[in-house]
C-alpha cells in the first residue's frame, strides 16, 4: 500500500528529530529533544564539549507567527548563552517513486471487456471500459517469466442505453463514469506477448446511485 502524504506530515517532525538525535549521538554529542529553554521549546539541543547546538524543525513553511518565534529565539540564544550555533532544520517527505508497466493498461482494458465484472454489466444494455489510468502498485512478484501484480488504479467506462439503431455500434442514450478498480493480475511473458493466467477485479459502482 502506499502512504499518503497527510498521514507522513502528521509524524514527520517526530521522525526527523529522531534522525538527527541518531546522528547526533553517533558524532559523540549528547542530546537532548523538546527541552525548555527560558520561555522557549527547543526542538533538540546537541552538546559536545562545550560547544552547544540548538536546532529547531519544521516539516512545513512557517508562517509568520513561526518567523517570529524563531526571530525571538535567535535573540535570546545569542544574547544570554555562551558558545551557541542556532540551525534551522526543514524537512520534506521522500519523494515517491512511480512504476511503469508497459501496456498493462490496454491488458487491464482487454481483460474486463472480454469479461465485464458483473459490477460494470448490470449498469447499462452494453458497458464498455474504454481507458485504465492512474494506475497503483500494491504488490509485484517475478518468477520465470510469469509476473503477479496488485494494484488500484481509475477506470472510464461507456455506459449504453436502449436497442442498437440502425449502425450497430449504435444506442439510444449512453453517459460516461469513472470507476476506481481494484485488481490481482497474473500473467505470463511469451516472445514479448503478455498472456493473462489470472485475473480478478473488483469494481466500485457505489457513485452510480448516488
Amino acid at each position: 500500500m502506499e502512504i499518503k502524504t497527510k498521514y507522513i506530515l502528521k509524524y514527520l517532525r517526530r521522525i526527523a528529530l529522531d534522525q538527527l538525535s541518531d546522528e547526533y549521538k553517533a558524532k559523540g554529542y549528547t542530546v537532548q529533544i523538546d527541552t525548555k529553554v527560558g520561555d522557549f521549546n527547543i526542538d533538540l539541543i546537541a552538546k559536545k564539549e562545550g560547544e552547544t547546538i540548538i536546532i529547531e524543525v519544521k516539516a512545513n513553511d512557517p508562517d509568520s507567527n513561526e518567523l517570529k518565534y524563531i526571530e525571538n529565539l535567535v535573540d535570546y540564544v545569542t544574547g544570554n548563552l555562551k558558545n551557541v550555533r542556532f540551525q534551522i532544520a526543514f524537512v520534506s517527505p521522500p519523494k515517491s517513486k512511480k512504476i511503469y508497466i508497459e501496456k498493462v493498461d490496454e491488458l487491464l482494458i482487454s481483460e474486463l471487456n472480454e469479461n465485464l465484472p458483473s459490477e460494470l454489466d448490470e449498469l447499462s444494455s452494453n458497458s464498455i471500459v474504454d481507458e485504465v489510468f492512474d494506475i497503483d502498485y500494491e504488490e509485484i512478484y517475478i518468477e520465470d517469466n510469469e509476473i503477479y501484480i496488485s494494484g488500484n488504479a481509475l477506470i472510464t467506462v461507456t455506459l449504453n442505453y436502449g436497442s442498437p439503431l440502425d449502425r450497430e455500434d449504435e444506442y439510444a442514450d449512453e453517459a460516461s463514469m469513472t470507476f476506481p478498480l481494484n485488481f490481482n493480475l497474473k500473467f505470463e511473458l511469451d516472445n514479448g506477448e503478455m498472456k493473462t493466467i489470472n485475473f480478478t477485479p473488483t469494481i466500485d459502482t457505489s457513485s452510480f446511485y448516488d
